[in-house]
């Protein structure tokens, strides 16, 4: 039977390393039978296509914001919430269908991936309409989600978002906020639910997210998720070689949490400000590591946190993995992080150095684009033109021919 697998995240659970295992394998998933694809960025609202700092062609995750979703991503046309108008939104996800229609008559099992589901699936329409395409088409819809502790989750998915500049509050405030519950979704009983109404519970692959029990056994974050999709024998997949998405470090995460309150939100004018100031920390946080894992959880308030999910993840292990506990890795040991003047002085000061490398960089490649417009110019243009006609009137008048 034709079965479409919807990879849904949840977020931090390695789904950018995920989608980067799925791309450098398009080929040999196809081989084996499982088709995974990029959508074209043309077929989409215009809008939505931007281009980052590095040149490459990206999707807007929300207008007026800097923030994009790499290529990989081709489930974006699922994951309503992008700030279009409901009548761009509902043109993409007709498009999408489309070509995801198209992709079937090439193979009966096909990957789509956008952790962005997830966080959206409260106020997603965009399920049943899915599900009404696939029961149309004869295609079955299997949801692969990771779930880890949730103040792990927590925790990471507040440094990313400061790192992309969605996040200007301080840690306290943060987790004062509505949304915590609510769109980041982290009461997975509540979620997973909601998922299950759609789509049924049969239809749910629940995936703990624990890299310390996988490197026990052999395994990985990408032989965990092949044997998701039914693929037993990855060895001759292409493994990405560095980290997808790497994160700042705690010193790092609180110097761009304070530049990030230096601009509004959604001033799309500063997006290379943006992407300078984010690349002068990811370079700080490669410099100098950690001397130690720190949490932003201080051991009790991380229990405190835990406590008030236990007897759902509990209700989630039983009914999706027929076990007791949802999470069997023990939590890493960890204090928690707090401001060392010493120690954010000298990360100011590297900071300082970084942004500075990263200015220089910007200007080199500015003056590298001026010159080859300067080149390209209709004035040089013409100028080299009438150099090269007054040339051959010289030549002529000599009597030099060639």
């Amino acid at each position: 039977m034709k079965t479409l697998y919807v990879h849904v995240g949840t977020p931090k659970t390695g789904t950018s390393a995920i989608q980067d295992f799925l791309d450098k394998n398009k080929p040999l998933l196809k081989q084996k039978g499982w088709l995974f694809r990029r959508m074209k960025i043309k077929d989409f609202h215009r809008n939505m296509v931007t281009v980052d700092g590095e040149g490459r062609l990206c999707f807007k995750l929300y207008s007026g914001t800097m923030g994009t979703v790499g290529k990989s991503r081709n489930g974006f046309f699922l994951h309503g919430d992008r700030g279009e108008s409901a009548e761009v939104s509902l043109a993409d996800l007709t498009k999408g269908l489309e070509v995801l229609k198209e992709w079937f008559t090439q193979a009966d099992r096909v990957i789509l991936t956008d952790e962005g589901i997830w966080t959206d699936f409260e106020s997603w329409d965009y399920g049943r309409r899915l599900r009404e395409f696939a029961d149309h088409n004869g295609i079955q819809i299997k949801i692969i989600v990771y779930l880890r502790p949730q103040a792990d989750y927590v925790d990471s998915f507040y440094r990313s978002r400061v790192k992309w500049k969605y996040q200007s509050e301080d840690w306290e405030t943060f987790l004062q906020e509505d949304e915590l519950l609510n769109y980041f979704g982290v009461n997975y009983e509540k979620r997973l639910q909601a998922f299950s109404d759609v789509f049924g519970k049969e239809n749910l692959l629940v995936r703990p997210y624990e890299p310390a029990l996988w490197k026990a056994e052999g395994r990985t974050l990408f032989s965990d998720f092949a044997e998701a999709l039914g693929i037993s024998d990855i060895s001759d997949c292409v493994l990405p070689e560095a980290l997808v998405n790497e994160s700042l470090s705690f010193n790092q995460t609180e110097i761009k949490r304070q530049i990030n309150g230096m601009a509004e939100e959604n001033d799309s004018s500063l997006s290379d400000y943006t992407r300078m100031t984010r690349n002068a920390s990811l370079l700080c946080s490669g410099l100098k590591e950690d001397e130690e894992r720190y949490s932003y959880f201080g051991e009790e308030e991380r229990n405190r946190f835990m406590q008030q999910f236990h007897e759902g993840n509990c209700r989630v292990a039983k009914e999706y993995l027929g076990r007791e506990e949802l999470f069997l890795q023990p939590p890493r040991p960890s204090r928690k992080w707090k401001k060392d003047p010493a120690a954010m002085e000298e990360d100011v000061i590297l900071y300082f150095g970084a942004m500075t490398r990263c200015l220089y960089e910007e200007i080199s490649r500015l003056k590298q684009e001026n010159e080859e417009l300067a080149r390209h110019s209709i004035g040089n243009r013409l100028r080299r033109f009438f150099a090269k006609l007054k040339n051959r009137q010289h030549r002529k008048q000599n009597g030099v021919t060639r």
